[in-house]
């Protein structure tokens, strides 16, 4: 607000600096915000709700997987976040564009790691230290049948007691998942290696505890039981980069199967997130906006989820009325967004009243 001698934000933000003049505000949960201004004609309040994307907060490395131009014709796995996070492809990993995760939104492509010394080398991001909160999610798929023992999905750090932190397959026990810190570990319950996409998420919560026996498994959005929990303390080191498909503390961990969506955060997730992750978004079909160009054609703009749609038309509603101006109007996996230009019958000066629908073909 301007000509304001003093201001002041609510819910624990207080006064801003007037040499400043702004103040920045970690948003952590959806909050309404009052922002009052005073000068000599008195205060003057003004609301603002700001909402926070689900599982975005504190996202520090995200690897899609497939999405990022150019990088299915490449060797690198290239980071939404992070500054220079891009993996550098070890062995020979390869993108599968066909066998895909089912990542709410879409997916383009999976990474397939062939267990011969195979994996993602994330040399710019070396992890989070010490026993400071975070969260590893990602979307695996992979058979009982591992080339390595112990094969790693995600880890960082050295091989010192309590500086490791690998998150792997528990080939010693029924396939479950397992994180370690060198010195004890703890696994989980259920079977990840059956051939099926999985959604694995390890939390780390130091209000719970900073062992590795506090630590928390989710698997498809569920709290995994812990069938054994080792009593070491976390204590990450940030000395060597992260690994994808295998583990840097300790050779011979290079991993057989597939994983997708991959994300490191600096916090520790809810169970309420940890769902939103895999929760399937839900697009209406619907028109958003139409407009008539200059050349008289009309444009519309509509949304919808993933798939191929019918584009028609109508002049008065009846029944058996619709013809087909389209049916090859798309959105690709991860849009939700398409524009199509009607060039055919708008512009006819006889068509006073045109009406359109689209419709899935699926």
């Amino acid at each position: 607000m301007s000509n304001g001698s003093t201001v002041e934000i609510d819910n624990g933000v207080g006064v801003v600096d007037a040499l400043a003049g702004s103040t920045t505000v970690t948003v952590t949960e959806p909050t309404t915000y009052t922002l009052t201004a005073n000068n000599s004609q008195g205060p003057v309040t003004s609301e603002v709700f700001v909402d926070v994307a689900a599982g975005d907060f504190g996202l520090i490395a995200h690897w899609k997987v497939g999405e990022a131009a150019g990088e299915l014709a490449g060797r690198t796995l290239i980071a939404e976040t992070g500054v220079d996070f891009n993996g550098a492809f070890v062995g020979n990993p390869t993108f599968d564009t066909v066998d895909t995760a089912p990542v709410p939104g879409g997916s383009s492509a999976s990474i397939v790691f062939d267990g011969a010394g195979s994996w993602v080398e994330v040399t710019n991001f070396t992890g989070i230290g010490g026993n400071a909160a975070r969260t590893v999610a990602f979307w695996f798929k992979g058979d009982v049948a591992q080339t390595n023992r112990n094969a790693n999905l995600v880890g960082w750090g050295t091989g010192g007691t309590t500086n490791r932190f690998d998150t792997r397959i528990h080939t010693a026990g029924v396939g479950q998942i397992r994180t370690e810190v060198a010195g004890s570990g703890s696994d989980g319950t259920v079977t990840i290696v059956d051939n099926v996409w999985h959604h694995c998420a390890v939390v780390v919560d130091p209000t719970v505890g900073t062992t590795i026996g506090d630590i928390q498994f989710y698997i498809d959005g569920i709290l995994d039981p812990l069938t054994s929990a080792g009593g070491t303390e976390i204590n990450s080191t940030t000395t060597n980069p992260v690994l994808i498909g295998s583990s840097p503390g300790i050779a011979g961990r290079a991993l057989t199967g597939k994983m997708d969506d991959i994300r490191i955060y600096n916090r520790a997730l809810s169970s309420e997130e940890v769902v939103k992750l895999i929760t399937q978004i839900d697009v209406t079909l619907e028109v958003t906006d139409i407009r008539r160009l200059e050349n008289g054609s009309v444009e519309l703009t509509w949304s919808g989820a993933p798939g191929e749609y019918l584009f028609e038309y109508s002049f008065d509603l009846t029944e058996g009325s619709w013809i087909e101006l389209s049916d090859s109007e798309s959105i690709a996996e991860g849009e939700t967004m398409s524009t199509t230009v009607d060039n055919v019958i708008a512009p006819v000066a006889a068509n006073k009243k045109v009406f359109y629908r689209l419709r899935s073909l699926e």
